[in-house]
């Protein structure tokens, strides 16, 4: 017989380090830990965002303007420096415009079309819950649209 997962696990209370330990609702449900799955995705895409955003040819510059200026160093002088050999000119710029966006369609198709297939899944145990057949037609919809505005950045 299968133990809930909450009953596998070895519990240490008396460790120094309990107030770090991440804390887990053992009773969530299968959606709503989907749906905690998909926040922490949109978190680790804004992180990214926030990466390539500082990333960013312009605002490399104001920081290399700044610590130049700090060091009384005359700024200019880059400029003679090619485009193509300044390591600070269009940084990760490939990563940033077409790795991670790819990345996030197919991570975002994926998260749709598991939310799909488990409400599914979770509706053939309990047919007459009406509640979660209108949320496999919203999921449906949402997977949809995603489907369809889903294409490569190249």
């Amino acid at each position: 017989m299968d133990r809930p997962i909450y009953e596998c696990i070895a519990y240490d209370t008396g460790s120094e380090l309990e107030d770090l330990k991440i804390k887990r609702d053992f009773d969530k449900e299968i959606m709503d830990l989907l749906n905690e799955l998909e926040s922490h995705i949109k978190s680790i895409e804004n992180y990214c965002d926030l990466c390539a955003d500082s990333e960013s040819s312009e605002n490399l510059k104001i920081d290399l303007k700044e610590l130049f200026n700090k060091a009384k160093l005359d700024i200019n002088e880059l400029n003679k420096v090619p485009y193509y050999e300044n390591p600070f000119e269009n940084r990760n710029w490939e990563m940033h415009n077409i790795g991670r966006p790819n990345f996030f369609s197919h991570i975002s198709l994926c998260l749709n079309q598991l939310k799909v297939k488990t409400a599914e899944e979770l509706l053939k145990s309990n047919p007459e819950n009406t509640e979660l057949a209108k949320l496999i037609e919203k999921h449906r919809l949402n997977f949809e649209e995603d489907f369809n505005n889903s294409y490569y950045v190249d």
